[in-house]
């Protein structure tokens, strides 16, 4: 590789490498953002979203909270149920009804009144929560998760979400006539986290254009400058007989 053959074109044609590297540096730009009209006026703004997530957690229980209690009352045969006392189910029930509710979540019915509330921007994915520790074991909450293309539109999904669900969970308890002790109490156990970068704007196709530019237009300056000697001789200026002038007057 003769680096000197290859300083001296980039030289002799830098002129041409600096407006190729301006027409790559503008292509690579445009082809990240596009010019909108604000108010009347033109702006930039990016072509690709970012993603960014925020998450809340749905416990599954009921009221009483049976999870502080060693034994449910009547669950041990023979002894007595205390006056008074909430017909507690079993929870390994909570568990089932955790996945049945994501699913549930995730429905039309309640898709539908998320998109009203957030004017269809983002979205909101319901997920049974598990256990990692635990090879992956059910655990008695829902994870909702707000999916929006700023921190502030997830957030607002999350929380838009966890209220859409537990409005029409109650809503269907009503209808169906379900007394308060025997409902399925849906708590809030973790409000919407702060949001989280979940995909950013892809950096490759800007890249691509800029070298391909900038290759394009080294590769030019390589084909001028091998058309050069050519392009001299059919201009007059060194022609054969004039190089051969000296030696015959030299005779």
């Amino acid at each position: 590789m003769d680096l000197a053959l290859y300083g001296g074109v980039i030289r002799r044609f830098r002129v041409l490498i600096g407006a190729g590297a301006v027409v790559a540096v503008v292509l690579a730009m445009f082809s990240t953002v596009k010019v909108e009209l604000r108010n009347g006026k033109p702006a930039l703004s990016y072509r690709q979203a970012q993603v960014w997530t925020s998450h809340s957690e749905l416990l599954i229980t009921q009221s009483g909270f049976p999870w502080g209690r060693v034994t449910l009352p009547g669950s041990v045969p023979g002894s007595p149920i205390p006056s008074g006392a909430n017909s507690f189910a079993d929870p390994s029930r909570f568990y089932t009804l955790a996945s049945f509710y994501a699913r549930l979540a995730n429905s039309d019915a309640v898709q539908n009144v998320i998109k009203r509330r957030s004017n269809k921007i983002g979205s909101v994915q319901a997920v049974p929560a598990r256990d990692p520790s635990s090879s992956n074991a059910a655990l008695p909450f829902v994870d909702m998760t707000g999916i929006g293309p700023t921190p502030r539109i997830a957030k607002r999904l999350a929380i838009i979400g966890t209220s859409a669900f537990k409005e029409y969970i109650e809503s269907q308890q009503k209808a169906a006539g379900i007394p308060d002790s025997q409902r399925v109490d849906v708590q809030i156990a973790t409000s919407a986290q702060s949001p989280v970068l979940a995909e950013g704007r892809k950096k490759t196709l800007p890249i691509a254009i800029f070298l391909g530019v900038m290759i394009m237009t080294i590769a030019a300056c390589f084909i001028l400058e091998n058309l050069r000697p050519r392009m001299q001789l059919s201009s007059g200026s060194h022609r054969p007989e004039d190089l051969n002038a000296p030696r015959r007057a030299a005779a």
